[in-house]
C-alpha cells in the first residue's frame, strides 16, 4: 500500500482558504479578474483478488485552475493560474500570480532579425511520444519508431520514463494488470536512445518483452494498453 495523502484539512477550513487567495489575488492585482474553480481532490485505487493480490494507493490533491482576465480587456480571458500540490500552498500560488502577471504586463520588443527561441507545449511533444511509442504499434508495424530500438534518435540530453513515483498525481504504482516497476518507474527513452516502447501483458507477448506496466481499465473492464503516464 502507499499513501500519499498530507494532513486532512477540513471543508470549511478549505472553503476558507480559497476565499482567502482570492481575497489577496484581488488585493494584490486589482486590475484583473479571477474565476474558475479551486478544487481538492482525493482518489483510493485498489486492486484485489481471492489468490492474495493486495493492490492499494491514496493521494490527496489541491488543484488551482483560475482563469485570468484583465478588466479592460476585450477578450473573454487572457491568461490562466494552473497549479496542483499536495497540500494548500497560498504563498506559491501567490508568487506564481506574481510572476506570471507581472509578466503579462510588460510588453515584449523583439529586435527586428534576431532569431527567436521556439517553445512548445510538452504536452504536445507527449502527446506524439505516447501515440509512437505503444507498444501493440510497435510491435505490428504501426509507429514511427518501428525497427529503431536501441538507436540515439534524441538529443543526448532527453530521457522519457514511464512514472509511477510519488511525483505523480493520483497514478497508482501499480497497472490494472497487478504490474509493478523497481523504482516505480520504466526508461523508453534514456539519454537521447530509444530502449523500449510501454507495453500490457498483451503488447508484451507480441514484443517478446516484459510487461512495463500500462494496463488500465475500469472495474468491469478487462485491461487495456492505455494507462501509461510519462514524464521527461
Amino acid at each position: 500500500a502507499r499513501d500519499l495523502r498530507g494532513p486532512a484539512l477540513a471543508d470549511d477550513a478549505f472553503v476558507r482558504a480559497c476565499e482567502g487567495l482570492l481575497e489577496a489575488l484581488r488585493r494584490s492585482h486589482p486590475e484583473y479578474l479571477f474565476s474558475n474553480r479551486i478544487a481538492l481532490t482525493e482518489t483510493e485505487t485498489t486492486l484485489a483478488n481471492d489468490a492474495g493480490l493486495d493492490l492499494v494507493n491514496r493521494d490527496r490533491s489541491v488543484v488551482v485552475a483560475l482563469i485570468i482576465k484583465h478588466r479592460d480587456s476585450v477578450h473573454i480571458f487572457d491568461a490562466g493560474l494552473f497549479r496542483q500540490d499536495r497540500a494548500f500552498d497560498a504563498e506559491a500560488l501567490l508568487a506564481d500570480a506574481r510572476e506570471l502577471l507581472d509578466a503579462f504586463g510588460r510588453k515584449a520588443v523583439r529586435p527586428v532579425g534576431e532569431k527567436v527561441l521556439a517553445v512548445l507545449q510538452a504536452d504536445l511533444v507527449l502527446g506524439k511520444l505516447e501515440e509512437s511509442l505503444n507498444g501493440e504499434s510497435v510491435a505490428k508495424g504501426a509507429s514511427l519508431f518501428c525497427g529503431r530500438m536501441g538507436e540515439r534518435l534524441f538529443s543526448p540530453a532527453f530521457s522519457l520514463v514511464q512514472d509511477r513515483t510519488d511525483e505523480a498525481y493520483h497514478v497508482p504504482f501499480f497497472d490494472m494488470e497487478g504490474v509493478v516497476n523497481p523504482g516505480d518507474r520504466v526508461p523508453l527513452i534514456e539519454n537521447g536512445v530509444l530502449l523500449r516502447p510501454y507495453s500490457d501483458r498483451k503488447a508484451a507477448a507480441l514484443l517478446g518483452e516484459p510487461s512495463t506496466g500500462a494496463a488500465s481499465g475500469a472495474y468491469d473492464e478487462t485491461p487495456g494498453l492505455s494507462g501509461t503516464n510519462l514524464s521527461i
